[in-house]
Protein backbone atom coordinates (compact mmCIF):
# COMPACT_ATOMS: atom_id res chain seq x y z
CA UNK A 1 0.00 0.00 0.00
CA UNK A 2 2.83 2.42 0.82
CA UNK A 3 4.51 1.61 -2.50
CA UNK A 4 1.26 2.18 -4.40
CA UNK A 5 0.81 5.52 -2.66
CA UNK A 6 4.37 6.58 -3.53
CA UNK A 7 3.90 5.50 -7.17
CA UNK A 8 0.68 7.50 -7.33
CA UNK A 9 2.43 10.62 -6.04
CA UNK A 10 5.29 10.19 -8.52
CA UNK A 11 2.98 9.77 -11.53
CA UNK A 12 0.72 12.62 -10.37
CA UNK A 13 3.71 14.93 -9.91
CA UNK A 14 5.03 14.11 -13.38
CA UNK A 15 1.60 14.72 -14.91
CA UNK A 16 1.12 17.97 -12.96
CA UNK A 17 4.47 19.32 -14.15
CA UNK A 18 3.66 18.68 -17.79
CA UNK A 19 5.60 15.46 -18.41
CA UNK A 20 4.70 13.73 -21.65
CA UNK A 21 6.87 10.64 -21.14
CA UNK A 22 7.34 8.50 -18.05
CA UNK A 23 10.22 6.02 -17.67
CA UNK A 24 10.12 3.20 -15.12
CA UNK A 25 11.09 -0.42 -14.65
CA UNK A 26 8.06 -1.13 -12.46
CA UNK A 27 5.17 -2.74 -14.37
CA UNK A 28 2.49 -1.42 -12.01
CA UNK A 29 3.84 2.12 -12.17
CA UNK A 30 4.08 1.79 -15.97
CA UNK A 31 0.39 0.89 -16.16
CA UNK A 32 -0.54 3.74 -13.82
CA UNK A 33 1.37 6.23 -15.97
CA UNK A 34 -0.43 4.95 -19.08
CA UNK A 35 -3.80 5.40 -17.36
CA UNK A 36 -2.78 8.95 -16.46
CA UNK A 37 -2.25 9.70 -20.15
CA UNK A 38 1.54 9.68 -20.14
CA UNK A 39 3.60 7.91 -22.76
CA UNK A 40 4.95 5.21 -20.44
CA UNK A 41 8.23 3.56 -21.39
CA UNK A 42 10.50 0.95 -19.87
CA UNK A 43 13.88 2.10 -18.65
CA UNK A 44 16.69 1.06 -20.98
CA UNK A 45 18.70 -1.89 -19.68
CA UNK A 46 22.15 -0.55 -20.61
CA UNK A 47 22.64 2.92 -21.96
CA UNK A 48 24.89 5.90 -21.43
CA UNK A 49 22.07 8.11 -22.63
CA UNK A 50 19.51 9.52 -20.24
CA UNK A 51 16.34 10.95 -21.79
CA UNK A 52 16.34 14.73 -21.70
CA UNK A 53 20.07 15.10 -20.99
CA UNK A 54 20.63 17.16 -24.13
CA UNK A 55 18.27 19.78 -22.70
CA UNK A 56 20.07 20.12 -19.36
CA UNK A 57 23.05 21.86 -20.93
CA UNK A 58 20.77 24.44 -22.55
CA UNK A 59 19.14 25.56 -19.30
CA UNK A 60 20.49 28.83 -17.99
CA UNK A 61 20.95 28.97 -14.23
CA UNK A 62 18.62 31.26 -12.31
CA UNK A 63 20.28 34.42 -11.00
CA UNK A 64 21.01 34.32 -7.29
CA UNK A 65 19.12 36.72 -5.04
CA UNK A 66 21.34 39.18 -3.26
Amino acid sequence: RICLRADTFIVATAKNHGALEFYTDDKDCLEMAKRAGLQAKNLPKHSGYLPGMEDIHQIEPKPKKT
